[in-house]
């Protein structure tokens, strides 16, 4: 008789081993965003170009297999703000503005807004693959703009870190100002580029012209032109030129084994030379302002012996230090 009761607890006992087998839960619906955080790099704003980067939307969904998700990016003003309508964004150094933004376009002609703030967003459509799982993404293509000459150099950011998100749908035929704000999920990243202190410099030449004698002064003038960052002091000197002299109190001009002595000055009154011995001849106190800087060099033939007929020249090297 124990025998005949044994075999249905074995079989309620094996039974109910089954029942637990078959009711676990189903993979729940969802989609996670990230976006590559956009660095323009090193740039120069005293040149007035445009500067280009790119990075990336990235999104991945799970759920039920042959399913499609319609997925939007917002992004807002960012940290740094916006101009109301949207275009340009800011990129931040203290109270400095630099005028940027974020587009849909490599043509960089549609800017990249938001559904849940004030302009428009790209949406994206991801379609689940037979595992339940999908994805997909999207560039998204920053620009500095050009003609910003009179900002300091430094660090310029913005995050979006509040500012950027996705919203999604499944199996959804609504339009991304449709959806609003539905599964809205973070997908924050940060912006930012290095405005380098940079100083060029360029010279015209100085032309005395013609002279038929050198028993009076002659004097003539040259400009130099200097762009360096808005607030960046820089000084600039001149050399000795290339005649063999050791001081510039001794520049020549030369024709041949003939010479013609002059001199370059910082003052239209001739009297404080331009060298380069920091501390006692070269020009210092200039401060950039992110456009050209027109600085004159004051030349000046002395009376001297009239040297014989020819042409006399001689080349100086300009250095600006900053």
């Amino acid at each position: 008789m124990s025998a005949i009761r044994i075999a249905p607890v074995m079989r309620a006992i094996f039974a109910l081993f089954m029942l637990a087998a078959v009711s676990a839960p189903a993979s729940a619906q969802s989609c996670r965003g990230a976006v590559d955080s956009l660095n323009f790099g090193v740039i120069d704003l005293t040149t007035g170009n445009t500067f280009d980067t790119s990075g990336n939307l990235h999104v991945t969904c799970s759920g039920t297999p042959n399913t499609t998700v319609r997925v939007c990016q917002n992004i807002e003003a960012g940290s740094g703000g916006a101009d109301p309508s949207g275009n340009p964004r800011y990129l931040l150094n203290g109270v400095n503005q630099l005028a940027f933004n974020l587009f849909q376009n490599a043509g960089r002609t549609t800017v990249w807004g938001s559904y849940t703030g004030p302009a428009n967003a790209l949406p994206l459509t991801v379609t689940l693959n037979a595992s339940g799982i999908g994805s997909a993404s999207a560039p998204i293509y920053g620009r500095v703009y050009g003609s910003q000459t009179g900002l300091p150099a430094g660090t310029y950011t913005s995050s979006f870190a509040g500012q950027a998100s996705i919203t999604y749908d499944y199996a959804s035929a609504n339009s991304c100002a449709q959806m609003g704000a539905v599964n809205q999920t973070a997908t924050p990243f940060a912006v930012g580029t290095n405005d380098a202190s940079t100083c060029t410099i360029s010279a015209s030449p100085l032309n005395f012209g013609s002279i038929p004698t050198t028993a009076s002064a002659v004097s003539g003038t040259a400009t130099l032109t200097a762009n360096c960052s808005l607030g960046t002091a820089y000084s600039i000197s001149l050399n000795s030129g290339l005649n063999g002299v050791t001081s510039p109190m001794q520049r020549a001009m030369r024709n041949g084994a003939n010479q013609l002595s002059y001199n370059l000055f910082r003052d239209a009154g001739h009297a404080l030379v331009w060298g380069e011995t920091v501390g006692i001849d070269v020009s210092i106190g200039h401060i950039g302002t992110g456009s050209a800087q027109s600085i004159t060099v004051f030349g000046l033939i002395p009376v001297q012996t009239t040297p014989a007929v020819g042409t006399y020249h001689d080349i100086v090297i300009v250095t600006v230090t900053y």
